[in-house]
């Protein structure tokens, strides 16, 4: 087997015999366990340690020619680079990889098939072979070809020789396959088609994959209608999560949505995102960027309230969706993409860190992200916080001022206060009557008194308002003008009256104290829904019988006439019925504050 001669030669061909046998010896020693790992999971093998994989690492490759080859990835560690641009709609990285040689038997095209696998398979190929690490970008790279396994196709030289590499997905995806490789030299051509459904052209696999295509063997464009496959995003229930700062490239092609927010008419097609928030304060969601017209909403849950929603906040040159929403940490919010109009499209989705007030030189204010406030010389103002304006004229922000330390003792309304006199739908213009109304022409203003103990002066900058709804068409609500009575009294008028059906949170920044409030116009008497019950509570409330009893004025006065009468149970039928569009509201659907202090 061995040629033995005297001298350096033979000493160096006897070590040469050493390194072959051991090399052999271990080969053979490795075949049990890695036969075991491949049936018994990653973390099997001789002993219960992990099986040692012989083409783990690049430099470890394995020749491997036309036909079918078992390969398997349980205990294979992750030694090839990121591949960021060369699989589109992947993870940047090829995991838990091993790796092939392979020297093309045909001028024609090659194709390395990992349909018959067990595991979300991801498969390169790069130009040459026993160069390690290997020259990225590969020649060819591809995820879901086979529903999540794996076909890669690319035009090749025969005897030039080429590295093949096989992976998971997501970090210790792996499992067990047959890898199938064939060298055409009679290239089959089929139908390409684009993710619109569209047919790009009759080409070869190799042509269609390099344009991001679903090839469809023997088929022609003439004659052929491409299918467009559902996004796996199609239901809320099978949201793909967001991560904070990371852009996400989706299609809206092959949506079956039902849904329609309240943005824009038609947007029916859509698909779901979720994300949790990792801080608090405003964050910025957009579209901008997508080909086609975007529609975004925010929803607290899937089937839930619709927080927020946006058409056209980006402007030119596509009309794509832009919101700012105020978040709490550790919340999850669902993001729905949809197009105006029933349109459909590509759209690129990101969501921004979050920003907080920052005080910067002089007590000027600004909304920034935490890094960009302290790299400028700035002071964070804290989570949560945003620029509020110097009302109480010291030249100094509001929101950068110092709060005196207090608690709220009182409130009018009550703490927990739930307004049932509200006749207007939802969405009814401005401005609209309810508790913190600023008032108006026909609306009556309901500022919010709170009493501060101890009294404290000069504390009007330091209220803050969460809501766990904001309104359908203006988004969270703010706090307006705060007035000093004296004695730790302050009167509080918002933007406009508390948002119905959620709760509204008012709360002292000087020492952490509250108050809440909640508004629906048929609930008279506070409980889990708005029913017919409420009209015989308002019915013994009128009879003098105040089990429960009504937050009167706030429960029974429906018609606003500033008396209880009978004439308010005709408004609560109306109401109950679905007049002005309100939303029944019942047990499932009450709002439960989950998101402020």
């Amino acid at each position: 087997m061995f040629e033995y001669r005297s001298g350096i030669g033979a000493g160096r061909n006897r070590l040469v015999a050493l390194i072959a046998s051991v090399a052999f010896v271990l080969c053979l020693g490795l075949a049990t366990p890695l036969a075991h790992a491949a049936s018994g999971g990653a973390d099997s093998g001789v002993g219960g340690v992990a099986a040692v994989v012989p083409n783990d690492n690049c430099r470890d490759q394995i020749d491997v020619t036309n036909g079918s080859t078992a390969y398997t990835t349980i205990g294979a560690t992750t030694d090839g680079p990121d591949e960021p641009q060369a699989c589109p709609n992947s993870t940047d990285s090829i995991n838990n990889d091993i790796w092939y040689r392979y020297t093309a038997t045909c001028n024609g095209e090659l194709t390395v098939d990992l349909c018959d696998s067990t595991f979300d398979t991801k498969v390169a190929v790069y130009a040459g072979c026993r160069q390690c690490p290997v020259v990225s970008p590969p020649l060819v790279c591809n995820d879901d070809f086979c529903g999540i396994q794996s076909v890669a196709t690319l035009p090749v030289q025969q005897g030039s020789c080429y590295t093949i590499r096989i992976g998971g997905y997501f970090n210790n995806s792996v499992g067990t396959g047959i890898m199938k490789i064939s060298c055409n030299t009679v290239v089959p051509m089929g139908a390409c088609c684009g993710a619109g459904g569209q047919c790009i052209g009759t080409m070869s696999q190799a042509q269609c994959q390099s344009q991001s295509g679903v090839w469809h063997d023997g088929a022609a464009c003439g004659t052929f209608v491409c299918p467009v496959p559902t996004p796996a995003n199609d239901q809320c229930n099978d949201c793909i999560r967001l991560l904070t700062g990371v852009p996400y490239d989706g299609t809206t092609f092959g949506a079956t949505g039902t849904d329609v927010s309240s943005c824009t008419p038609g947007d029916t097609k859509d698909v779901w995102h979720c994300w949790t928030a990792d801080c608090t304060g405003r964050v910025r969601i957009g579209t901008c960027g997508s080909t086609f017209d975007t529609s975004l909403s925010i929803f607290d849950a899937c089937g839930g309230n619709e927080l927020i929603c946006n058409d056209d906040g980006c402007g030119s040159p596509f009309v794509n969706s832009k919101i700012d929403l105020d978040v709490t940490e550790g919340t999850t919010y669902y993001v729905r993409v949809s197009g105006g109009h029933g349109e459909t499209g590509n759209y690129h989705l990101v969501v921004d860190p979050c920003r907080n007030a920052c005080c910067i030189d002089n007590g000027t204010c600004q909304v920034l992200l935490a890094a960009q406030c302290i790299n400028g010389g700035g002071r964070p103002a804290g989570p949560g916080t945003l620029c509020l304006g110097d009302h109480n004229g010291n030249g100094i922000d509001d929101a950068c001022d110092t709060c005196p330390n207090a608690t709220i003792t009182s409130a009018t309304p009550p703490d927990g206060t739930l307004d049932a006199r509200q006749p207007y739908a939802p969405k009814a213009p401005l401005p609209r009557q309810g508790i913190g109304s600023q008032g108006g022409p026909g609306v009556q203003a309901e500022p919010i008194t709170i009493q501060l103990s101890p009294g404290v002066t000069g504390a009007d900058h330091c209220f803050r308002l969460c809501e766990t709804l904001g309104d359908g068409l203006l988004g969270f609500n703010n706090i307006g003008p705060v007035t000093d009575l004296g004695g730790g009294a302050y009167s509080i008028v918002l933007d406009r009256a508390i948002t119905a059906g959620g709760v509204t949170t008012i709360s002292y920044t000087g020492g952490g104290s509250f108050v809440q409030y909640t508004s629906h116009p048929a609930n008279v008497n506070g409980d889990s829904s708005a029913s017919p019950s409420d009209i015989l509570d308002l019915i013994d409330n009128l009879n003098g019988v105040l089990v429960p009893p009504l937050s009167d004025p706030y429960g029974c006065d429906l018609d606003r006439s500033n008396v209880c009468a009978p004439a308010d149970i005709l408004t609560l039928i109306d109401l109950l019925n679905g007049a002005n569009g309100w939303i029944p509201w019942n047990g499932s659907q009450r709002p439960v504050n989950n998101q402020c202090p």
